[in-house]
């Protein structure tokens, strides 16, 4: 499984087989990615304010990290600089992990329309629901599932694959059903993160981390009225930055995403 397990990252990173080809790859859409970015904020931010929020500015700053992890990956196409701003950038769903393989995992993950054979949505699975119990991939697919069902109306992305016996309330057109969905693992680690995996999440680059953790981002996270101890939350960050990382990688008009994402920094850690 292609995915941001500390075993996975460790044999990335070291492996000599990285190409001159891949580095150059890895610029290219390191830059196309900061492009989208900034037409995220334009698009779905509305409060300008909000844009040089700290959680935007770490994000831009680890741009280059996910860059480098999906070409590792082979999580994005081959020739990225024939790619167009509305295009998507992700190769095919057979370089991602299914969800059956991982469902006690946390991150992000992609959802697949397969009667489209298009990736139409990206979501991220972290932290504790309010029973305490871990929110997992496999958690987060259930909950989507029952809101397919129950209240397909909710948001735009089960509105428009809602449950095939769902009760819809308008005559709107779908663009197919839950059960035509295939959920993919983008990059993730199990719900049981071990000191080594921690470490890589959460440890700056200089200290044998994998990320970007600047002191005034640490400041801003320390200072975080939340219950959840510092480290927690610097995985819930990470976890906002795959999900929003491959939304912004999918194709506009097959996203049926309406939402920025980064919520819970954006209102709760302002």
């Amino acid at each position: 499984a292609r995915m941001l397990f500390e075993d996975t990252v460790v044999h990335c990173l070291s492996n000599s087989d990285i190409s001159q080809d891949d580095c150059e790859r890895a610029d290219v859409l390191s830059k196309l990615l900061l492009s989208r970015l900034r037409r995220l904020k334009e698009k779905k931010i509305i409060n300008t304010d909000k844009h040089k929020h700290y959680a935007l500015s770490w994000y831009a700053s680890n741009t280059p990290v996910m860059a480098a992890l999906m070409v590792l990956f082979k999580h994005c196409v081959g020739n990225v600089s024939c790619i167009k701003l509305d295009e998507c950038l992700l190769s095919g769903p057979e370089n991602f992990a299914d969800l059956d393989d991982c469902e006690d995992s946390m991150g992000a993950y992609l959802v697949f329309d397969m009667v489209r054979r298009v990736f139409c949505r990206s979501g991220k699975a972290h932290s504790a629901k309010r029973d305490a119990a871990p929110r997992t991939f496999g958690v987060r697919r259930t909950e989507h599932k029952e809101d397919a069902l129950n209240n397909p109306e909710k948001s735009n992305f089960h509105s428009s694959y809602p449950h095939k016996n769902a009760r819809r309330d308008t005559g709107e057109a779908i663009r197919g059903y839950f059960d035509d969905l295939n959920f993919k693992a983008a990059l993730g680690w199990k719900h049981r993160v071990g000191p080594s995996g921690a470490k890589i999440l959460t440890s700056s680059i200089s200290n044998g981390g994998l990320f970007v953790w600047d002191d005034a981002t640490m400041n801003r996270l320390g200072s975080t009225k939340s219950r959840l101890q510092v480290k927690e939350v610097q995985m819930d960050l990470v976890a906002y930055l795959i999900e929003s990382t491959y939304d912004i990688a999918l194709e506009k008009s097959k996203n049926v995403s309406a939402s920025a994402g980064w919520e819970r920094f954006l209102l709760e850690f302002a």
